[in-house]
């Protein structure tokens, strides 16, 4: 917004104060003045504006939108999310309010929501790039990497930037198209070379392609560079730990992998305590007898839930499953506390006191929704895997709305699992991963809730599985995870690095290669570097 644009709102705003003192109850006078709070960033103020005005069934599209707009900006999407949805209603073609409801959908993982909202606006608006790249983020969310990669492949022509490339590059890479990602991640340090993101992404890809040269531009913007943003130190830091803790200078990637975790916490909010409450008020709510209480959910045996700690070899074990024929993986899903949250807190967040008030209805319920979600997917497969690791909290309510479900909970040695996060950047928020005292205790907290589901979950319900075990026998622990799943064997399984499935977590370079063991006991390698670690872990280290 220039100076003109906002001392002209501001002039605006005045006005429709003025109009407002002369007729307090002005619905319109409201809209103007919350729609103008809102140009001017001040979404707060123009709250109740807003609220007044797309009260009842009379408000008009536009209002609906800005409101929608005014909640999302103080972080309150599940209200923002109704609002768009109404203006969608009045409105099917609004351009604004469709992108800003694709948008939101996307934020909460809805990918197969947000699609069609994202296939609309680029049939109505073919020309424009930004709706473009965002349909493709979606298809590729969806698993459709064939029709995301035509997408760039036509946008490479028209738009030439960095995130463009780098967006490319990611795509081709998730298809399991190593040697075209390099060749795309490169020119897009080349057209960015102070951005550090696209060198993690080069990196995390194939780390043989980092040159010495990348490595002392790394260098130059973690430590030195002064036109570099924070962003910018902490993605370098990162790139830096991967490349030197290669190369064996554990000392020297430990002290980039420090610093760049340290200003990663520094950026973040995190409430320790209510985080680690919530696991043990999960484990003192989900008893034996109240999972047991509330009768049959929906019976379909379709669902294969995989979870853990991140990086503790929860996709390698969702790999094996997918090389099977008649498994379809779906990766990361936020599709069942989704559902859950649908069915049980229309309004609000979902609360243990809400889960208590849970009916057989609303399991079913539940467990129908998730299903039909699943469904969209992959109509025809015999078994669909969810690899989200934080569906641990949710193995009590999972076992209640899908009694038939199978739960897979991958263990690892806690202290390898841990520093495998504090190297990674996330995509996604994971709050407590980024101080090691922090990422202790919540992997202590969430080995504890594992052992209470082991301790009041049927043993049919839910397999533990080592990643130390399958790494030491890979052909035993796979016939083991597929008889689980209540499948026939498949020798396939045992060739895992050779499914041709898209993958898109950190582990996306990983799962292409058959099994290692070159990154266990990090204690050795680390040693005192990690005594808050170890202190934080107690017993379990």
């Amino acid at each position: 917004m220039t100076d003109a644009d906002s001392t002209g709102y501001e002039r605006a705003l005045r006005d429709a104060r003025a109009r407002l003192a002369a007729a307090p109850d002005s619905l319109p006078a409201h809209a103007e003045a919350g729609s103008l709070l809102l140009a001017l960033g001040r979404p707060y103020n123009a709250l109740p504006h807003l609220a007044r005005a797309a009260a009842g069934s009379a408000a008009p599209p536009e209002v609906l939108n800005n409101y929608g707009a005014a909640l999302r900006s103080v972080g309150r999407g599940s209200e923002a999310r109704r609002y768009f949805q109404r203006a969608l209603d009045l409105a099917p073609h609004y351009a604004d309010a469709r992108y800003n409801l694709a948008g939101l959908l996307t934020k909460a993982g809805d990918h197969v929501q947000a699609l069609p909202h994202y296939e609309a606006l680029a049939a109505a608006r073919p020309g424009d790039g930004e709706i473009q790249r965002a349909l493709a983020r979606a298809l590729r969310a969806a698993d459709r990497h064939g029709e995301a990669l035509a997408i760039y492949e036509q946008l490479i022509g028209l738009d030439a930037d960095a995130s463009l490339y780098a967006d490319y590059g990611i795509a081709l890479a998730e298809a399991g198209r190593f040697d075209d990602a390099v060749l795309w991640l490169r020119r897009a340090v080349g057209r960015a070379p102070r951005s550090g993101v696209y060198y993690r992404y080069l990196a995390d890809t194939r780390l043989e392609a980092i040159t010495d040269t990348d490595v002392a531009a790394l260098e130059r913007l973690a430590d030195a560079d002064p036109e570099a943003g924070d962003d910018d130190r902490i993605e370098a830091g990162f790139a830096l730990a991967k490349i030197f803790a290669a190369r064996g200078a554990h000392d020297r990637s430990f002290r980039h992998l420090s610093a760049a975790n340290a200003a990663r916490r520094r950026s973040i909010a995190y409430d320790e305590r209510s985080t680690l409450d919530a696991f043990e008020q999960i484990a003192r709510t989900f008893s034996r007898t109240f999972i047991g209480s509330r009768g049959e959910g929906d019976d379909s045996d379709v669902p294969v839930f995989i979870f853990g700690m991140p990086r503790s070899g929860t996709t390698l074990i969702e790999q094996i499953l997918a090389s099977h024929p008649s498994v379809f993986a779906a990766g990361e899903r936020s599709s069942f506390e989704h559902a859950t949250n649908g069915v049980l807190a229309t309004s609000g967040p979902l609360t243990l006191d809400r889960m208590l008030a849970v009916t057989t209805e609303d399991l079913r319920e539940i467990g129908r929704r998730y299903v039909a979600e699943l469904r969209e997917r992959a109509p025809h497969a015999r078994r669909i895997t969810d690899k989200m690791p934080a569906n641990l909290r949710y193995a009590g309510l999972i076992r209640m709305a899908l009694p038939r479900a199978r739960m897979i909970y991958a263990e690892r040695d806690p202290v390898d699992t841990c520093v495998s996060c504090f190297s990674q950047h996330f995509a996604g928020e994971q709050p407590w991963a980024y101080d090691l005292a922090e990422l202790g205790r919540y992997a202590r907290a969430n080995e504890r809730l594992a052992q209470h589901w082991r301790a009041v979950l049927p043993p049919e319900s839910l397999l533990t599985v080592r990643y130390e075990d399958v790494v030491d026998d890979l052909e035993s622990q796979a016939r083991r995870i597929v008889a689980f799943c209540g499948l026939p064997w498949d020798d396939a399984c045992l060739r895992f690095y050779e499914a041709k499935r898209p993958v898109r977590t950190a582990s996306v370079a990983q799962v292409r290669r058959p099994i290692y063991r070159t990154s266990r006991d990090r204690r050795a390698t680390y040693g005192a570097l990690l005594e808050p670690l170890l202190a934080a872990l107690g017993d379990s280290g």
